[in-house]
């Protein structure tokens, strides 16, 4: 039985390059590996490097927000890529638990429907808010939050900079905000289904 429940959260978990099995091929571990560094490590490093070139206390305050808040994303989305074969073990010991119930995926799928709520009302404001943040800096001209970056980002400094800077943050912050609540969505199906089986 294959769930359809966890084929869009899994699909972007892969685009993210956070979804790595075991079975997967060479050219896709390669983007993966890529993606992460690019988007998970580079970013920690720079975004953490910014806390330290702070001027002032209001600076500073601002950047420890941001880095608390992506860091918190990054440890999940690691976990995450270090134990995956736990949480594929998961998914196939609910599905052989499905198969030994004899409970149909109409069924399952019925009762997930709380849980496609719950991920729509966690999943919109997410996006509503970064797609948001994500024009702010080509509207304002400006960087959306601190970080370090080996050049100076402003447009004053280089207009090609600014806009590859701002792209970098609004396409990371894209990415793993919806990442992290892809994870999120995969252990609520987990559970949902889990709590089924019970009753």
């Amino acid at each position: 039985m294959d769930l359809n429940v966890f084929k869009v959260p899994i699909g972007f978990l892969k685009f993210c390059g956070i979804w790595i099995p075991k079975d997967s091929s060479q050219i896709y571990k390669i983007y993966a590996y890529f993606m992460q560094i690019l988007f998970l490590y580079i970013w920690s490093l720079m975004m953490g490097a910014a806390v330290f070139y702070q001027k002032n206390l209001i600076d500073l305050s601002s950047a420890l927000t941001f880095f608390f808040t992506y860091f918190v994303c990054v440890i999940k989305c690691v976990n995450l890529i270090f134990k995956i074969d736990k949480f594929l073990l998961l998914i196939e010991d609910v599905k052989k638990a499905i198969k030994d119930y004899g409970l149909t995926e109409i069924y399952i799928e019925k009762h997930l429907s709380f849980g496609k709520k719950l991920f729509l009302a966690y999943w919109m404001p997410v996006v509503v808010t970064v797609g948001i943040g994500a024009i702010k800096p080509y509207i304002i001209l400006k960087i959306s939050y601190q970080m370090w970056f080996p050049y100076d980002p402003s447009i004053e400094n280089s207009v090609f900079l600014f806009y590859l800077s701002a792209t970098y943050q609004s396409v990371e912050t894209l990415l793993y905000s919806t990442a992290n609540v892809m994870i999120d969505t995969n252990f609520l199906n987990v559970s949902i289904i889990s709590e089924q089986l019970k009753n």
